[in-house]
């Protein structure tokens, strides 16, 4: 009877603690690196997740944040704890939007549960440099036109003289075959990789290499897609491409490529050489791509 109630007393004492003990909870984190950027740089965010091991393991989904770009997405790190799991993932994002904006809070499920904190971010241009000298616009200048002289000796003498040659080559000479007026045309593809392959060698200042850069993207598209692609703003071009059955990943990417070139090519944005070499090979990627699919439909037709 005395082991019983032992037996007894320590399961009630056990139940008592379990009870008493709180259960758990997901923890979630958000961290940037920087909270001001000008157009075009880059900010880390880091997302985490640490889920007890009594709860289900998922993670964020991150499709769009409004006024955001992604560049970079991580894989997800996985790390097993005492407690549970701890999954980790860093993205890299920007914006092309002047402002002052929101990150909002990421949640593990839509439908509820923790949230990360939501954090601004001040996004501007590049400060106007108050030190170098203001050109003020100039008003147009008014040519003197001299009035001509009345050589017409020199006129007379030349146009016989221009006569006579003309008559020598009609009576004294053969007539030469016709010249072929046919024309090879250069392939659209091999032009364009030409031109990237020079680009890339020839290293120019960063305005040069991303006008070079777009304007050999324009006109493989202009040829290729007879899209009239020279004339028309980044905006503009990017409707026609997003129906030409681009990956989403490598269209989002391009879009990033082309709105960053428009910002150098304005002096809004000094880029490095790690966003050089991402937009060039981005724009090589979808040059490929296109003319992949163009070489299938010749073949299915």
């Amino acid at each position: 009877m005395t082991i019983m109630k032992c037996r007894l007393s320590i399961c009630i004492f056990f139940l008592f603690l379990a009870v008493q003990t709180p259960a758990q909870d997901t923890k979630v984190k958000a961290v940037i690196d920087r909270n001001h950027i000008l157009i075009g740089e880059r900010i880390k965010l880091t997302l985490e997740a640490d889920i007890p091991e009594t709860a289900p393991i998922r993670f964020f989904y991150l499709d769009t944040i409004n006024h955001f770009e992604f560049i970079h997405k991580g894989k997800i790190d996985t790390a097993n704890t005492p407690s549970g799991t701890v999954l980790r993932q860093d993205l890299v994002i920007t914006s092309f939007d002047s402002g002052r904006y929101y990150l909002p809070a990421f949640s593990l499920d839509p439908s509820g549960g923790p949230q990360t904190d939501s954090m601004a971010i001040t996004v501007s241009y590049t400060p106007f440099d108050t030190g170098q000298a203001y050109h003020d616009v100039k008003d147009i200048i008014e040519v003197e036109i001299k009035p001509e002289k009345n050589n017409w000796l020199i006129y007379i003498v030349g146009a016989a003289a221009i006569l006579a040659v003309a008559a020598f080559f009609l009576t004294g000479r053969k007539k030469k075959l016709p010249v072929s007026t046919h024309t090879i045309t250069e392939d659209p593809y091999a032009r364009a990789i030409s031109e990237l392959d020079a680009l890339l060698q020839s290293e120019p200042e960063s305005r040069e290499f991303f006008t070079r850069l777009t304007d050999s993207f324009r006109r493989y598209l202009s040829h290729r897609k007879n899209i009239n692609s020279l004339q028309k703003t980044t905006s503009d071009l990017l409707i026609p491409l997003h129906s030409i059955g681009l990956d989403k990943t490598i269209f989002h990417e391009l879009s990033v490529a082309l709105r960053m070139s428009d910002l150098v090519k304005f002096a809004r944005y000094e880029p490095g050489q790690e966003d050089r070499m991402t937009s060039y090979t981005i724009i090589r990627k979808v040059i490929g791509q296109i003319e992949e699919d163009h070489n299938k439909q010749k073949v299915n037709a």
